[in-house]
């Protein structure tokens, strides 16, 4: 039974038809007074929310093992009355049951005996456990292929799932639920940290199969003489001397990048066992945008996962990656979703500056700009290790913050902005296959969050292609992306496992391309050419496969910079220069969505139903000014609604939104 759905690009669809935006904020309602409860719920609706989200952590209501508390004794665990609550206030819910679930918990949402069990901590290489070292305490980082862990876990949904089931909508306000959160190696991401638990390997070994289908065909690959797979053993860290060696450590990336997706469609399923279906199932990935989290994979009908999102916690100054990941999403997955975004910051001295309003008032309506269409506030209610919340722990109401939120989802509600399609005649892809191979050439891996020593490069030995990649790629699309912007370009994001679906519509694909790109990515980019779209490639055209094969489907540009292809032509952009590639994409008629703009200023265009929206923002500490080409209406962020204004006045860190007249 489908009670609930995903629409493409614009938000939930209920069972009576209605098609609801996905705007929540997070509340824990076991951190809280329940007494607190109803009037919490009623300032969340008075803030403009339709939905509230929360964490349902089983370490908090396990006694011991196999045994639960769901306020019988302690009321702050009443999960079920607090699910009432929430449909009573008129809002729908959103819940993360995990089982991980971090939420700044000591032992991130687990119980204790999960995260010391040595048949469910991953192994390091050395076969020594792999320690999170995470404030307050300690703990193991767990192995997505251990039976134990899924044994464990089948007690807490056993328990769960009853309650679940009961309050789907539409009898009750639940309307999506997260799979799992961050799963992810606990942010250990490197190539050869983890796991070599010996299930782990049985994991491996099965992926091995999969992908290569026979042992002749693997070794055939590796240049091997292997007489099983159970004989092969995975890389502790990068050995190879040549091209050849490669495949063999980028195989242990893609198994990792798998053993990911196979979690989660494990715990999906284990729900669906239960009789929690029938509502969308969401992922998110706490940040990066790179192996091994393959997001354009996991949105793909084998693992069960309707949306994909990543979480985001940046300042204002911050704004090109804000607007990149912005940007990436709306091209790359069905719903554009930031599961976290902060709405105040967790209390550990992570930043220089510790995120506030100012940022808020920046960065949320920028997420919008570049395409976001749903978004969860973490957190609307403050508690202990966050701060910086619209609403303190005891309910009392943080005006400036709380204004911001209402007013902000005002705008939204009023314009109806889900309805509302970004201009988008661009599309920018990153090189996947680049990008793991940086990672399986790592010396050292550094953490995002604990900061240990990084190097990010490797030995000159070891740089087997013409470019160095990790210093030409990180150029390439750097250049890329502040060109875009600056040049005002109407434009997505995605990375080369993009499937053919989501590369149609565009009139020119811009690609950072290397030697090595996959099969399955250049044939889907010949087959964008061929019918009709205009293809651009740089530094260099693909010569290799995944597997450091010859293989290219452009021989085209072995003797030219420029081939036509079908209906369409492919350039290659041998050399980084503003001229050369504002002549290559003119001539594919991608043109600022508004011109003479200044390059400081960021702007995007929405359409609807013929109606057009811009936006512009200025991300900078100095007020601009200019004269737009079209007449426009203030909607949100000046003088909403009230005149139409010649010259624009753009206050420092500001975004704003205009409706654009005929």
């Amino acid at each position: 039974m489908t009670r609930v759905s995903v629409k493409e690009k614009r938000g939930l669809s209920l069972a009576n038809g209605q098609v609801e935006p996905w705007i929540s904020g997070t509340f824990h309602y076991w951190r809280s007074d329940p007494q607190l409860w109803p009037d919490i719920l009623s300032n969340i609706k008075a803030m403009g929310f339709e939905m509230v989200e929360t964490y349902i952590p089983w370490g908090i209501h396990e006694i011991e093992r196999g045994k639960f508390e769901f306020g019988e004794k302690e009321p702050r665990k009443n999960l079920e009355k607090f699910i009432q609550l929430v449909g009573q206030a008129g809002l729908k819910l959103i819940v993360r049951p995990g089982p991980h679930i971090n939420a700044e918990l000591t032992y991130f949402g687990y119980p204790p005996r999960i995260v010391y069990d040595p048949e469910i901590v991953a192994q390091e290489g050395s076969g020594a456990v792999s320690v999170h070292d995470a404030a307050p305490k300690a703990f193991g980082n767990l192995g997505y292929a251990s039976r134990k862990l899924y044994e464990e876990t089948a007690l807490w949904f056993d328990a769960l799932a009853p309650i679940l089931k009961r309050n789907l909508h539409p009898d009750g306000p639940i309307v999506a639920l997260q799979v799992d959160n961050e799963t992810g190696y606990y942010f250990r991401t490197g190539a050869y940290l983890l796991d070599y638990n010996p299930e782990s390997l049985r994991w491996y070994r099965t992926y091995l199969e999969k992908r290569h289908g026979t042992l002749k065909a693997l070794n055939d690959c590796y240049g091997t003489s292997y007489k099983s797979f159970s004989e092969i053993a995975p890389p502790h860290f990068f050995a190879g001397e040549s091209l050849k060696d490669l495949p063999y450590h980028l195989d242990w990336s893609r198994y990792k990048e798998w053993q990911i997706n196979e979690c989660l469609r494990i715990i999906g399923n284990m729900w669906k066992e239960r009789g929690v279906d029938g509502i969308p199932f969401f992922q998110n990935l706490y940040g990066p945008m790179d192996s091994p989290y393959n997001t354009n994979d996991l949105e793909q009908d084998a693992y069960g996962i309707d949306v994909v999102g990543l979480d985001d916690y940046q300042r204002k100054e911050i704004f090109r990656g804000t607007s990149r990941k912005a940007s990436y999403l709306s091209g790359t997955s069905k719903l554009p979703f930031i599961p976290e975004f902060g709405s105040g910051c967790w209390s550990l001295p992570l930043w220089e500056n510790t995120m506030v309003l100012e940022d808020q008032h920046f960065t949320t309506p920028l997420l919008f700009m570049f395409g976001l269409k749903a978004v969860n506030y973490y957190m609307l209610v403050e508690r202990d290790r966050w701060m910086g919340s619209p609403l303190t722990a005891h309910n009392k109401i943080r005006h400036s913050y709380f204004d911001f939120y209402r007013h902000w989802n005002s705008f939204l509600k009023k314009y109806k902005f889900h309805e509302w399609d970004l201009q988008s005649d661009l599309l920018v892809l990153a090189n996947y296959d680049a990008e793991r191979i940086l990672k399986a050439l790592k010396v050292v891996e550094g953490h995002p969050i604990h900061f240990l020593p990084d190097e990010l490069g490797f030995a000159e030995a070891h740089s087997f292609f013409k470019y160095r990649l990790d210093e030409e790629l990180p150029r390439w699309n750097t250049n890329q992306w502040a060109y875009a912007l600056k040049n005002h370009l109407p434009v997505h994001c995605s990375d080369t496992v993009a499937p053919y679906e989501k590369l149609k519509g565009h009139k020119a694909i811009w690609a950072v391309s290397f030697e090595v790109m996959a099969k399955a990515a250049q044939q889907n980019l010949r087959r964008y050419a061929e019918e009709g779209g205009t293809l651009f490639f740089g530094p260099l055209a693909p010569s290799l496969d995944e597997d450091m094969r010859p293989f290219t489907c452009f021989a085209e540009l072995e003797n030219s910079n420029e081939a036509k292809i079908g209906k369409g032509k492919v350039i290659l952009l041998p050399e980084w220069g503003e001229a050369a590639v504002e002549k290559a994409l003119s001539g594919a008629g991608i043109h600022p969505v508004m011109e003479g703009l200044p390059s400081e200023i960021l702007c995007t265009r929405f359409t609807h139903e013929g109606k057009e929206l811009y936006f512009f923002a200025n991300p900078g500490g100095q007020a601009l000014s200019f004269k737009p080409r079209r007449k426009l209406t203030p909607l949100y962020g000046i003088g909403e609604g009230k005149v139409a204004h010649e010259q624009l006045n753009l206050q420092p860190w500001s975004v704003t939104v205009w409706e654009a007249h005929p």
